[in-house]
């Protein structure tokens, strides 16, 4: 897997899994798409498109298209219009090669309701230390999830310089992956965009 969109979705649609499985859903993949076919959690897609070029029908035809499903169109190539979506919102994968440098802040153990239980691949993280946030990270084949980054309080920025050498001492040297709607702060913490996503909602 050579597209660095298609291994960030990947990464992302493995976190998704995680936080099904501990909801006690059962989502499945192939080799194009990742879907569940019981609704999801709440802020989670039904579905997540794995490489581009898939077919919308195909796709819906597989997940709870009831009212208030979703989709993540991880390279932003659906038009589901016709099928009654509306653009929730666009986003920007990113990346990053990855650091062995410390975090500068103190990091204690945190949790996010839906990831209780996804086990030993995901660390939940969180700091007061001169910025108060927190973040989840998640461990696929090859790279580290970050994903639910929020800053309470302090320069986002400045909690996002901390993330690559977080991740190391959490999963070790592996490059890492996300998404932003405003990719602002992640950019100006040494992270670089990857491409376009956009995530559906049935109304």
């Amino acid at each position: 897997m050579t597209d660095p969109r298609a291994r960030a979705a990947a990464n992302n649609a493995a976190w998704c899994d995680a936080v099904c499985r501990a909801a006690g859903l059962a989502p499945e993949a192939d080799d194009g798409l990742w879907w569940s076919s019981a609704r999801t959690p709440p802020g989670y897609p039904d579905a997540i498109t794995l490489r581009p070029g898939i077919d919308a029908a195909t796709l819906l035809a597989r997940m709870d298209g009831s009212p208030g499903a979703s989709v993540k169109d991880s390279f932003a190539d659906l038009d589901l219009v016709t099928h009654g979506y509306t653009v929730l919102f666009d986003a920007t994968w990113i990346g990053h090669p990855g650091s062995t440098r410390d975090p500068v802040r103190r990091w204690e153990p945190g949790r996010l309701d839906a990831a209780t239980g996804t086990g030993e691949d995901v660390r939940v993280l969180e700091t007061t230390d001169g910025v108060a946030g927190r973040v989840a990270f998640n461990l696929s084949a090859a790279e580290i999830g970050v994903s639910n980054v929020a800053v309470d309080d302090g320069d986002p920025a400045d909690l996002w310089r901390d993330l690559p050498g977080l991740a190391h001492q959490s999963f070790g040297a592996l490059p890492l992956v996300g998404y932003e709607i405003d990719p602002t702060a992640a950019l100006a913490a040494g992270f670089s965009p990857i491409g376009p996503l956009r995530v559906w909602l049935r109304g």
